[in-house]
C-alpha cells in the first residue's frame, strides 16, 4: 500500500473523528489576531485551532487573517513551517489560552523561540521514528505538528515545540519506531506535561511494554500489502498516524506500552478491527488475528 493511499484512508477516518460542526452565529464575539514569525524571522501564514474550553467547540484556520470567535475562555495551537504544514519541513508548534470578551485579542508565536523535540526509543538506532507531538487544553486536544491535522515526522526532520509555563496547555506525543524494516513495530505514549517544557521531549529507553502477535491472513484479498496501526485511547492524543506496513499472510510482533490501545489493518478495499478498545498490560503477551476482506 503506497504512502497516497495509507495517507488517504488516515486522513478519512481522521476527518469522521474530528470533523467541525456549523457553528451559529453569535451576537457576543470578538476578533483573534494571530501574527506568526517562521524560524528565519519573517511574518509567515501558519495554520491554528482553537477551542471553546466551555462548550468544546474547535476552530481550524489560518493566521492568515483575524478570526471571529465568541466570547469564551479558549485555547489555542499554531504550528509554523517555512512551506505551510508540509510535512517535509521543519515545524514548530506553540499553544496558549486567552479569554475572548469582544473586541481584539492580539498573539504572537515566533518559531525561534522553539526548542528541539526529542523522542528517544530503546533502540540505538531505529530504522525510522514516527511520532506525533499534541496539544491540549484542558481535557479538549487541540492540534498537532501537522499535515492535514496530522503529524508524522519523517526521518531526518527536526521540529520544535515553544515552551510555555502555563499548566492548562498539555503536551504529549504517540511514537511509533521499528529497530528495522520488517520489526519488531514499537508504540508508545509519552505522559502528558502539563505546560510545554524548556527541553520538549519523552524517553523510552527504560519502558515496560506489552507484546502483541499479530497473525494476518491473506483473505479474500488479491493485493498483500498490508498496514498495521495502533491508535491510543487516552487523552491529549492523536497517534493515528503512525503505522507498520508489510505483505500478507505474516505474523509481526508488536509492542506497546500499558494502556488502551484500538488495533487495526489496512489494505486495498478494506478496514479490519477488534471490537472494544483492548486494555494491555505491561509484561503480558496477547495473540491477535486479522482477516482480509474484499
Amino acid at each position: 500500500m503506497g504512502r497516497a493511499r495509507r495517507a488517504a484512508a488516515v486522513s478519512s477516518l481522521t476527518s469522521l473523528c474530528l470533523a467541525g460542526t456549523a457553528i451559529p452565529a453569535e451576537a457576543a464575539s470578538g476578533s483573534l489576531i494571530i501574527t506568526a514569525v517562521d524560524r528565519s524571522g519573517h511574518v509567515t501564514s501558519a495554520h491554528a485551532w482553537a477551542v471553546n474550553t466551555g462548550t468544546h467547540r474547535r476552530y481550524s484556520f489560518s493566521t492568515a487573517k483575524p478570526r471571529t470567535l465568541p466570547n469564551g475562555h479558549y485555547g489555542v495551537a499554531v504550528v509554523i513551517a517555512p512551506n505551510g504544514t508540509n510535512p517535509g519541513a521543519t515545524q514548530t508548534i506553540g499553544s496558549r489560552t486567552f479569554t475572548m470578551k469582544g473586541g481584539r485579542v492580539t498573539l504572537r508565536f515566533d518559531a525561534r523561540q522553539g526548542k528541539r523535540i526529542s523522542m528517544t526509543t530503546n533502540t540505538a538506532h531505529p530504522y525510522r521514528v514516527m511520532y506525533s507531538a499534541d496539544i491540549c487544553v484542558a481535557s479538549d486536544y487541540l492540534g498537532s505538528i501537522a499535515n492535514n491535522d496530522s503529524v508524522v515526522n519523517y526521518d531526518g526532520v527536526t521540529n520544535y515545540a515553544i515552551p510555555t509555563s502555563n499548566r492548562s496547555v498539555r503536551f504529549s506525543a504517540t511514537v511509533e519506531w521499528s529497530p528495522t524494516r520488517s520489526g519488531p513495530f514499537y508504540w508508545a505514549i509519552g505522559k502528558p506535561t502539563y505546560g510545554i517544557p524548556s527541553e520538549p521531549g519523552f524517553s523510552w529507553t527504560h519502558a515496560s511494554f506489552a507484546k502483541l502477535s499479530v497473525k494476518v491472513l491473506k483473505g479474500t484479498v488479491r493485493e498483500p500489502d498490508t498496514t498495521l496501526m495502533m491508535l491510543p485511547w487516552a487523552s491529549c492524543r492523536r497517534g493515528a498516524d503512525s503505522f507498520a506496513t508489510f505483505t500478507a499472510p505474516r505474523t509481526v510482533t508488536a509492542y506497546v506500552t500499558p494502556g488502551q490501545w484500538a488495533p487495526s489493518i489496512i489494505y486495498s478495499g478494506g478496514v479490519t478491527g477488534v471490537n472494544g478498545v483492548p486494555y494491555y498490560k505491561a509484561g503480558k503477551t496477547y495473540h491477535l488475528t486479522f482477516t482480509r476482506k474484499s
